[in-house]
């Protein structure tokens, strides 16, 4: 909820009805106008190095953050201003260090008297480079440490900060439940820890970017955590790992990037059962990314979003291929199995291939479930087209909507392996596509009816029950379809008129075509395309 008490024309006296409203009402909603999750995020022009920036310019919101409405709202009638000014839990949640740094020094000791002794929460995007903001953080972390029950802190060049500045980190953190502590620009060059103290017993959300720490499956912070993301410039072990998170018996979400060593082998030896989890984000190579989700078996439905790059200094190998088949396939199988989805994108450049949940543009956030993997050389990424012959065997049984785009060029052969990837989608209805997609479905189909001796009215086809094709126009295109394009379609329409004929096909998206007179003489097909002017 992101309610905010508007004060603009209000009059103090008791015959405004909200004058009326009784004090417990009246404080949960300066609970929920004092939240700062619900401020809207600062510009990157806070970073910028200049020394006298405007607020106006840097906030363009500020009359809206959390501390200013609530500062505005002890300054609306005398009953107001009693109820917030005593309440030193309402200001401790108030920690602006983006705000508080452009305030007037008394005011800001001001504020930080009103919060008496509760516990604070503190966020902000802090740029070493200032010394204002340097400074208040300092004091922050030094003078009411054992205070923090929300640290949210972005900070640009940390290595401008006094190295004994972190030492504050490694204190007893009695009350801390949510830590989120990121560099933003290079690793910190100090080794922080032991954090906490190892004593941190409240602490349930931990994230931390580019810091060096010692982390141990012995640390007893780490028996209460829920949210667990980090990114670390010095990997571990992934056996290592595997014994970290068997000390998280209530993790519900994990999020690890570069944090893991490439094992020798492929080997698996345990099994860790963490029936919590529901969230998995890993981003690293191929071989420690498969070795270590193939030893862990998650929440029913969990979802995985997986990003692998790999070069050929680390080209995968046969039994790397193998394992993440049989990998990533069951976490397929647990997402798809168990979720009502019906919708699947697939997306194969000349530099990564990506399957994931299909969403709508219009409100896709972050895919739910997402698998990628990349080459920094292009020409070796073919090597994990055999891994499409995995996910043949998934869960596909409810997905009606499929979104395939090809940026590949033309010449260039998918194999059979995507062939037979695609002839599991037995029951997709509509098929979205970018132009150039057509093109190489037409070729496999082609392909696997050469291949086949059945007579080709017996062989199965991609998408037996499609009714519906709309054509995507990718962001970066200027141009209309071409003829060749308008052939693909035609093609592509052609190819499946006696099995499953197409009836639908959306051009919405293009301008008008010169060859819409072409495609409305085939019977049976409704196209929707725009009109001059539209």
């Amino acid at each position: 909820m992101e309610s905010r008490v508007d004060t603009r024309g209000w009059r103090t006296d008791d015959s405004v009805p909200i004058s009326a409203l009784h004090q417990d009402l009246l404080w949960r909603i300066f609970l929920i106008n004092a939240d700062m999750d619900n401020d809207k995020p600062t510009r990157h022009i806070l970073f910028s190095g200049d020394q006298k920036l405007d607020l106006n310019v840097t906030f363009p919101d500020w009359k809206n953050r959390a501390l200013v409405t609530t500062w505005s709202c002890s300054h609306v009638c005398r009953g107001w201003r009693e109820l917030i000014i005593h309440s030193p839990s309402l200001w401790g949640q108030l920690i602006d260090l983006e705000i508080l740094v452009f305030v007037q020094p008394r005011w800001r000791d001001a504020i930080m008297n009103r919060t008496g002794k509760s516990n604070l929460i503190v966020k902000g995007n802090v740029d070493g480079r200032k010394t204002n903001t340097q400074d208040f953080l300092v004091s922050i972390l030094r003078d009411h440490w054992v205070r923090i029950q929300s640290l949210k802190v972005i900070i640009n060049k940390a290595h401008a900060f006094p190295s004994q500045t972190w030492d504050y980190l490694c204190r007893p953190a009695p009350v801390l439940r949510i830590f989120h502590f990121q560099p933003v620009d290079i690793p910190l060059s100090v080794t922080i820890g032991p954090l906490f103290a190892n004593n941190a017993p409240q602490l349930t959300d931990f994230q931390s970017h580019t810091i060096r720490l010692k982390l141990a499956a012995s640390t007893p912070w780490l028996s209460h955590i829920r949210r667990f993301e980090l990114s670390c410039p010095e990997s571990m072990p992934v056996q290592n790992w595997l014994r970290v998170l068997e000390s998280m018996p209530q993790i519900e979400s994990l999020d690890l990037a570069w944090a893991l060593d490439i094992p020798l082998d492929t080997e698996t030896s345990i099994q860790l059962h963490l029936p919590n989890l529901q969230d998995i984000r890993l981003f690293d190579r191929l071989r420690p990314c498969v070795v270590f989700l193939a030893q862990i078996t998650p929440a029913v439905g969990c979802r995985l979003s997986f990003l692998s790059e790999f070069s050929t200094l680390h080209l995968p190998q046969p039994q790397d291929m193998i394992l993440a088949g049989q990998c990533l396939s069951k976490y397929m199988q647990n997402w798809f199995g168990n979720r009502a989805v019906t919708a699947l994108s697939v997306s194969i450049t000349h530099m990564i291939i990506t399957i994931q949940e299909y969403q709508n543009p219009s409100f896709r956030s972050r895919p739910n479930f997402c698998i990628s993997i990349g080459s920094v050389e292009p020409e070796i990424l073919p090597t994990v087209f055999p891994i499409f012959d995995a996910f043949s065997s998934s869960a596909f049984s409810k997905i009606t909507t499929f979104e395939f785009n090809v940026l590949l060029p033309r010449l260039q052969v998918l194999g059979s392996s995507v062939a037979r990837f695609l002839l599991s989608l037995q029951f997709v209805e509509t098929l979205q596509t970018v132009d150039g997609s057509l093109h190489h479905l037409n070729y496999l189909e082609e392909t696997l009816r050469l291949t086949e001796d059945e007579p080709s009215e017996l062989l199965p086809s991609f998408f037996p029950r499609l009714r519906s094709v709309k054509m995507l126009r990718r962001t970066d295109r200027i141009s209309d379809l071409s003829q060749l394009e308008v052939e693909d379609i035609l093609s592509f329409i052609n190819l499946r008129r006696n099995q499953a004929p197409v009836q639908v096909l959306d051009l919405a998206d293009w301008r008008p075509l010169k060859a819409t007179h072409v495609l409305n003489r085939i019977s049976g097909l409704k196209v929707i395309f725009k009109t001059v002017g539209a």
